[in-house]
Parts: structure tokens; sequence; C-alpha cells
């Protein structure tokens, strides 16, 4: 996975664990009728970032940009076991299934239960799926964090045959570097006025 996508999918998913403390002040307010879209938009993100992990390393970049059926539906169907990404998939995945029970018990809160009754128990339900949208988060960051690693490319562009004994120190190091790609490409030239 290259290190702007892993920072995005990141800064993505300290968006989302923002998110689940609005969710959870707007739950507290009983605000029902704002809490629904803003569960559709979470759910939404979480799936972008999904798919974008999935891209990145799901499927080690075989076949997923050309062409084929994108599915842009959810991140299920993220596939192979032996990927990289597979686990921070797997908690957004679970993250998507939360915040949907969310909306329905939510939903189901606001057309049928609008008097109060069992208020008490649904307050203790709503609760503990909070908390495992705030836990399924937390590990998503922690697979992406721990388990996928990052590619570096590195190009080194000599202009002229002589100068590449500048160059070749730094091109060996980043050669030896794990996770590095290092490329030389040598431009060319020629001398106008060979004098």
């Amino acid at each position: 996975m290259r290190l702007y996508i892993k920072k995005q999918c990141l800064e993505m998913l300290e968006t989302l664990a923002e998110a689940n403390g609005e969710i959870r002040r707007l739950i507290e307010g009983k605000d029902w009728t704002s809490v629904l879209p803003f569960l559709e938009d979470c759910q939404q993100s979480a799936i972008s970032v999904g798919n974008a992990i999935d891209r990145a390393c799901g499927e080690n970049n075989e076949g997923s940009k050309g062409g084929g059926d994108e599915n842009d539906e959810g991140v299920e169907g993220s596939s192979n076991e032996n990927n990289e990404g597979t686990g921070a998939v797997r908690a957004l995945e679970d993250y998507c299934e939360s915040l949907y029970i969310l909306h329905e018990k939510i939903g189901c809160r606001t057309s049928s239960n609008e008097n109060g009754i069992g208020e008490e128990a649904d307050s203790v339900d709503l609760n503990s799926v909070l908390k495992e949208l705030d836990a399924e988060i937390e590990t998503c960051r922690k697979e992406l964090t721990d388990k996928v690693s990052t590619q570096k490319e590195v190009v080194f562009l000599p202009y002229k045959a002589s100068m590449w004994d500048a160059l070749e120190f730094a091109w060996r190091k980043a050669e030896k570097e794990p996770g590095c790609t290092a490329l030389v490409i040598p431009i060319p030239y020629y001398d106008r006025n060979a004098d």
C-alpha cells in the first residue's frame, strides 16, 4: 500500500472516530431525525475506506485496475484471506453492520416507540452498540497501522554518467531498504557544442 493512501485511510478512520462521538451526543440528546442521516454518511465513508484498502492491498493490485466489475455497494467480498488489508476490511464490515443495527433500532424507536415504552432497555442496547462502533474503528486502525506494509518508490535521475558516482551510494542504500523500490532512470542528453 502506498504511504499516502494509508495516511488518507487513517485520517478518515480518525474522522469516523470523531463521528462516533457525535452519534453518541445526538442519541443522548434524543435527536433521532439528525442521527439517521449521520449514520448513513458514516456507513458510506466506511465503505469508501474499505474499498480503498481493498484496492490498495486486498487484491495485491492484480486485476483490480483493469475494468472488471467494481462493486461500490459494500466492502463485502473483499476475498482473499492471505492479503494484508483483510483484517482492516473485516473490521470495517463489522462497523457497517453495527451502524445498520443502530439505524434499525433508532428507526424502530422513532416509528413505534415515541411514547417511551421500553426506553431503559433500548438505551442499554444503544450504548452497547456505540461501544462496539468505537472498538471496531480502533481494531481497523490497529490492523491498518500494524499489519499493512507501505511501499516507497525512489527514482534516481542521473543526467551525466560522470555524476553517477555521487548517486550510487544513495541508490545502494535505498535498494537494501525493505519496502523500498529503487529505480534508476538516466536522463538522455548530448552536447550541442563539443568544444
